[in-house]
């Protein structure tokens, strides 16, 4: 493993480094072995970073088009609100949140398995020569766990530069109708039609969103593409 990440960015290598639990640190690695060279482009902001975003005109500029968006739900749903999570999420925050996420625990236990499954393999050199880290890095990059995790790698979340948004409905009393838990896809956004209610909403307010995140099946949750 040591060696398959040995061609990691600094920012990545710091962001393991800071992950205790080894499962999760090595599946975290696989995430960014296969981000390859485009992850410095959506590499998450540090809290300083996003407090410096958030002094930020294009910050200001999406904040107008999510009052866009609500307006728009708002007009076209009678007693319901529309409420975003307009704060980004830094790579500290997501640091926590994947050494504590059950899900991340449960695919980093099946990529332990699969990886010493793989590794007796005794065609594998004995120490990590260039061709048998070559072929086990190709394994890393092929691997997928049976059930996705909940959250991204840390670092990987265009939630943690001001890229993603997600929103909630409420009834006039303040009441959570539709929430972000995956649990209530089908029950509540697609069977009552909160998902296609919050698409033509958004898209009919605002050219600058794209969505709802399909892999996984997010409706909540929208991609913001600012102004060039």
């Amino acid at each position: 493993m040591l060696a398959a990440s040995a061609f990691l960015g600094v920012d990545q290598l710091d962001a393991l480094s800071k992950i205790t639990d080894k499962d999760r640190r090595y599946l975290a690695m696989t995430y960014y072995l296969r981000a390859r060279s485009p992850i410095a482009e959506r590499w998450s902001w540090t809290n300083e970073e996003i407090k410096a975003y958030e002094r930020s005109t294009e910050y200001t500029q999406a904040l107008a088009e999510i009052e866009k968006i609500t307006t728009r739900f708002s007009t076209d749903n009678p007693g319901y609100l529309l409420r975003a999570n307009t704060r980004s999420r830094s790579i500290e925050e997501q640091l926590l949140l994947w050494q504590t996420e059950s899900s991340v625990g449960s695919a980093a236990a099946e990529l332990r398995a699969h990886a010493l499954a793989t590794l007796a393999d005794r065609s594998y050199a004995a120490e990590p020569d260039e061709a048998s880290v070559r072929r086990f890095r190709d394994f890393l990059n092929g691997w997928r766990p049976s059930r996705r995790t909940t959250v991204m790698a840390p670092g990987l979340s265009l939630h943690g530069r001001g890229r993603a948004y997600d929103f909630q409905i409420l009834d006039k009393a303040g009441r959570t109708i539709a929430d972000t838990r995956s649990s209530t896809v089908a029950a509540v956004w697609q069977d009552q039609g909160w998902s296609e209610k919050l698409s033509q909403a958004v898209h009919a307010a605002s050219s600058r969103f794209t969505g709802p995140l399909e892999n996984p099946n997010e409706p909540w949750h929208y991609e913001y593409q600012p102004d060039p």
